[in-house]
């Protein structure tokens, strides 16, 4: 909370300066003096009450939950979490945005700091660099329209993404965090079931938590066969589906071609295609190569992404 506090009070990132402003240091001048002391010390008071204040946080919190974020553990970036919380309160108590567009400017500013890692290297100074420009800029809406229109080019939909970020074999990074959130914003069930994806995240909702797995698509017994066996390959988040246990028990070790058919047994065609475009799967799946199959699920993943921050 230090961290929002000195961002929101003195447009600060570095939180080494937090110590040296409560000494009353002047950074143009390189003096310390008492009556700048004085003077920072109630304006840190004065921002320690706002940022604490329960309703301002509450309310921030809410906008996190109502993107999608259903827990903490989501939310793969702690330091963009607090730096946002500053900007919310530096839009609501500084250029009295109007709380209705705040919302949307916040929504779309997280969405953006986790989507980017935007606060992941060199964080203190990344936001310090943002404070300065948002200072010099002296407009809230366009420092947020500008800093997510410049990192979020073209190249970046269609290449980084897709290409880098999603070609990961770790469920704990941010990139299947923010896909994970993508789905919860839209309702989504976990598949073949009627429970919510968001319930079953929610960490109030303990009823069954234990009937949900993250299942290999293509199973780790089927690519061992094939001569696939790395846990980076095998692993892949392009390979998982949030599944009910009795599907994935069901489903054991058989070839794609032989489960997923019985899976769709019963759907009409246009059922089948809205199943595989809720989840990302791209058509006849079932019979493509692995490595084809996570190429085109990861460009389908992106795509899923881009439509998530597009509707914010």
């Amino acid at each position: 909370m230090i961290r929002a506090i000195i961002g929101f009070a003195f447009r600060r990132g570095k939180l080494k300066y937090a110590y040296l402003t409560l000494k009353g240091r002047d950074f143009e001048n390189k003096v310390t003096t008492p009556e700048l002391r004085g003077k920072n010390f109630n304006k840190f008071k004065d921002a320690q009450q706002k940022t604490l204040d329960l309703t301002n946080w509450h309310d921030f919190i809410k906008i996190v939950h109502s993107i999608g974020f259903a827990n903490e553990k989501l939310v793969s970036s702690k330091v963009a979490f607090y730096t946002t919380y500053a900007l919310y309160l530096i839009g609501k108590c500084d250029y009295g945005i109007d709380s209705l567009e705040l919302e949307h400017l916040i929504k779309r500013y997280f969405a953006f700091s986790q989507i980017t890692q935007r606060y992941s290297a060199s964080p203190e100074s990344t936001i310090e660099q943002d404070l300065n420009t948002l200072s010099d800029l002296n407009d809230f809406r366009a420092f947020i329209d500008n800093t997510i229109h410049t990192n979020m080019t073209k190249d970046f939909w269609e290449i980084r993404l897709p290409q880098d970020i999603l070609k990961t074999s770790s469920t704990n990074s941010f990139a299947f965090s923010v896909y994970t959130a993508a789905l919860c914003y839209f309702d989504t069930n976990v598949a073949f079931s009627d429970i919510k994806l968001r319930d079953y995240l929610n960490p109030f909702i303990k009823a069954k938590k234990n009937t949900i797995d993250l299942h290999h698509i293509f199973p780790k017994k089927y690519l061992e066969k094939i001569n696939i066996s790395t846990r980076r390959e095998v692993n892949q988040i392009a390979n998982m589906l949030y599944l009910e246990y009795k599907h994935n028990i069901k489903i054991g070790d058989k070839v794609p071609s032989d489960y997923w058919p019985d899976l769709l047994d019963g759907y009409s065609p246009d059922e089948v295609n809205t199943i595989l475009r809720t989840y990302d799967l791209p058509q006849d799946f079932w019979n493509m190569k692995y490595s084809e199959f996570l190429e085109e699920r990861r460009i389908l993943m992106a795509n899923k992404i881009r439509d998530y921050f597009n509707s914010l």
